[in-house]
């Protein structure tokens, strides 16, 4: 570690941004405790197929249509999110990429997804500097209240990772907050505020779509859609996490409902 780097640390101390606990070294770490908590819970199984987020295929039905299938899947993910259990250091390592000023979740979330992707990507043959990484934006209201758009964070982070090219593929205007809306209205919503700019530059090109958390599928759905439309050769999704059912319960078909929907009671 270089004088600078010794003086900075002095100065603005790292901390973890799943606990707040200082950290040691020159850049964003989770904690010892955090990293054993996290490694627990990627290993937390989805209700419906029994597999860990790394190897669940399980997706609402409308992500898939305009997606590329790589090794079987048009989606990669690191874990879960469950709605019921926001003490998880997986939900407070999202929250804190969401709300914090200092990108450490996002480096953190990057590094995380970096490695699986690199991996899928060179399994199937495929080269990461050939395909162009983007998200879809946050509202400018939400971006103007917080200072900074996190999709925007963890997609610059994730494209230096992989040594891609990054792009602002999308632009938002208007438009609602889509965790206060149901099923219907997040698609609706999607569509009213997400454009695609410049089409004709993603012509023939090879998308990486990244955001942080897969919910309904609404935003994806559609902006895949409107990469397709534009004439994406390849279009793969990629998240931190997605969400869990919030009651562990088999079942065997989740089109036409949230996925992540309570069952109704008998």
């Amino acid at each position: 570690m270089n004088i600078v780097s010794r003086l900075l640390n002095v100065l603005f101390p790292l901390k973890c941004p799943v606990c707040g606990t200082l950290t040691e070294g020159e850049s964003a770490r989770l904690c010892p405790d955090c990293v054993r908590k996290l490694q627990e819970e990627i290993t937390l199984c989805c209700p419906l197929c029994g597999k860990t987020a790394d190897d669940c295929r399980c997706l609402p039905e409308s992500l898939g249509k305009s997606c590329t299938e790589l090794d079987g899947r048009t989606h990669l993910c690191v874990g879960f999110y469950s709605l019921a259990q926001t003490e998880l250091a997986l939900s407070r390592l999202i929250y804190s990429l969401k709300q914090s000023p200092d990108d450490a979740a996002s480096r953190i979330t990057a590094r995380m997804l970096a490695a699986p992707l690199s991996r899928l990507l060179h399994t199937v043959g495929e080269d990461p500097r050939q395909w162009i990484v983007v998200y879809p934006p946050r509202s400018a209201a939400k971006k103007a209240e917080m200072g900074f758009d996190h999709a925007e964070r963890l997609t610059k982070h994730l494209a230096k990772a992989l040594g891609t090219r990054r792009a602002h593929a999308f632009r938002r205007r208007g438009g609602k907050e889509q965790k206060a809306l149901n099923e219907q209205q997040r698609y609706q919503n999607a569509r009213h505020s997400l454009k695609l700019r410049h089409p004709k530059k993603y012509r023939g090109q090879k998308i990486l779509l990244v955001d942080d958390v897969l919910t309904s599928g609404a935003t994806l759905s559609h902006c895949a859609e409107l990469l397709k439309k534009a004439g994406a050769e390849g279009i793969f999704c990629v998240t931190v996490l997605k969400t869990l059912p919030r009651r562990h319960k088999k079942c065997t078909n989740i089109s036409g409902k949230f996925w992540f929907e309570e069952e109704e009671e008998a």
